[in-house]
């Protein structure tokens, strides 16, 4: 999970069932806002991938897709 301060306006996203997005602005106390960015993921455990090895390749995947837009 994500825990951020409320004052910061957070927008989160879900994914899908294992990746979650925050992002807020940070200020800088000199009126220059910075965004940040927070990915959260739960990858698939190694005994799951080995059951179905789609699944953790759909995970990167996916994961691959919003480390690329940051």
């Amino acid at each position: 999970g994500i825990a951020i301060e409320s004052s910061l306006n957070p927008r989160f996203k879900r994914v899908t069932d294992r990746i979650s997005t925050a992002n807020f602005q940070l200020n800088n106390n000199k009126d220059q806002y910075k965004e940040a960015h927070i990915i959260v993921a739960y990858a698939p455990t190694q005994a799951r991938s080995e059951k179905d090895p789609k699944i953790c390749e759909e995970f990167y995947n996916e994961l691959q897709k919003i480390t690329s837009k940051h």
